[in-house]
């Protein structure tokens, strides 16, 4: 505790905001344990703020303590703390910093598993592209690969094939996916000519595992959300307006030349 107390009285009056964090730490190394495991398993250890960071948990006693581990720049995932100490000094109260009457016993008691915790990612993809698409139109494949997993996926190829439709971006890198993450990636997609008809299957492959999904690619004539009637309503419209417009711009510019003269006259 004097090691968190000085630390966060130096860091607060150099305008560094500091706290002090009680909780378990643990080690193997005999010299780091608390002097009394049988009343005791109480470890304390600061934490500064980072304005690009957050909080950084250090421990300048472990720092001390182990001759030349360096316990500042980076910190083992062994400390786990119990509450966390703010404006006070001396609240909240830890477990295990108090005894119940008449007895000498540890309040807490921790222990570890006895196999090793052995995260694994798990991948999912969705593919985001309607099951009907319009030949020779550019198509768009957005792939999001999310990780459902409790460990981080690290970097992997995404491969993208098809049966017919041509992929202009075949490969792509994933990149490092954390757990419960998703990255998103677009393919561009694109058909040989406005009259193809067929059904084709996409194709993704990530992370040693592939995903599919059915697609329909049918002309811009019988498109079924493109009615052929709509298109021609807006030809015919457009058609209108253009004559319009064309007859009026014809009828302005012969007015303003005004009346023909009549050469016969004197």
């Amino acid at each position: 505790m004097e090691f968190t107390d000085l630390f966060i009285a130096l860091a607060r009056a150099a305008g560094i905001p500091a706290r002090e964090l009680n909780g378990y730490a643990y080690t193997a190394n005999p010299e780091l344990r608390p002097l009394s495991l049988t009343r005791d398993i109480l470890h304390a250890w600061p934490e500064f703020w980072d304005d690009s960071k957050g909080w950084v948990m250090v421990d300048p006693t472990w720092e001390s303590t182990t001759g030349g581990v360096d316990y500042f720049t980076k910190l083992d995932l062994n400390h786990f703390a119990f509450v966390v100490k703010g404006i006070s000094s001396e609240q909240p109260v830890p477990a295990g910093s108090y005894k119940y009457n008449g007895t000498e016993s540890r309040d807490v008691k921790v222990e570890f598993a006895s196999e090793d915790f052995l995260g694994k990612p798990q991948i999912d993809v969705i593919f985001d592209l309607p099951n009907t698409l319009m030949s020779g139109w550019p198509i768009k494949l957005r792939v999001k690969v999310r990780n459902q997993g409790n460990a981080v996926q690290f970097s992997s190829p995404l491969a993208i094939k098809t049966n017919t439709l041509s992929v202009l971006n075949p490969s792509l890198d994933t990149g490092p996916i954390p757990a419960f993450g998703e990255g998103e990636f677009t393919v561009d997609l694109r058909t040989k000519s406005l009259l193809d008809n067929y059904d084709d299957k996409l194709i993704v492959e990530v992370a040693g595992q592939k995903f599919t999904k059915q697609v329909s690619i049918r002309p811009i004539l019988i498109f079924q959300s493109f009615p052929l009637g709509l298109i021609l309503l807006g030809l015919g419209l457009g058609g209108i307006y253009f004559a319009t417009l064309g007859g009026f711009i014809y009828r302005k510019k012969y007015m303003s030349r005004g009346k023909p003269v009549d050469k016969g006259k004197k």
